[in-house]
């Protein structure tokens, strides 16, 4: 599911499939959000995950080759 299927508790809504990891990480971080952990995936992905003291964590994937973060949900 690309970037804009999802709301995220405290970020208005995105309406863009995709973004640059360094804007979306900034846009995480201005809401509040710290990041809490990265693991790889398949095909050069990574999973990272984001905390906050009141919101929902989220998940998000970042394709490295490209430098995108193609989609982030509340897992819980």
């Amino acid at each position: 599911m690309p970037l804009d299927k999802h709301p995220l508790d405290g970020i208005p809504r995105f309406t863009v499939k995709v973004l640059p990891i360094v804007d979306f990480e900034e846009i995480v971080t201005n809401a509040g959000y710290a990041r809490i952990g990265k693991s790889s995936a398949s095909g050069g992905r990574d999973f990272v995950w984001f905390t906050h003291p009141t919101y929902r964590r989220i998940a998000a994937i970042y394709e490295m080759t490209t430098g995108l973060v193609i989609t982030a949900y509340h897992p819980d």
